[in-house]
């Protein structure tokens, strides 16, 4: 299993944006085969820390994932609206 964590720093200006697309994101991606979950989360402290975290059961699920039109279409989108690139780590289960 693969745990992914991507933190986003989003622009004050654009969070109600950002949200609104990355729930169309959430969406889709909860329907794809190998997906076990796919949350939003918000920083309790600062808001515009915005962090998705996902688990899928291979590689192959998330490797599929990100090749899917609505990640090619949305993430972009949400690209626009942070004022740095996402920190992404990806982790393999290890117990």
């Amino acid at each position: 299993m693969l745990t992914v964590v991507a933190k986003c720093k989003v622009q004050e200006d654009k969070i109600i944006d950002f949200k609104k697309a990355a729930a169309e994101l959430v969406t889709a991606a909860r329907q794809e085969t190998g997906n076990i979950t796919y949350e939003l989360h918000q920083d309790n402290i600062n808001s515009e820390i915005i962090t998705f975290i996902e688990r899928w059961e291979d590689e192959h699920s998330f490797k599929k994932h990100q090749t899917s039109s609505h990640f090619q279409t949305i993430v972009p989108l949400l690209n626009k609206f942070q004022t740095k690139k996402s920190e992404v780590n990806v982790y393999r289960q290890i117990n």
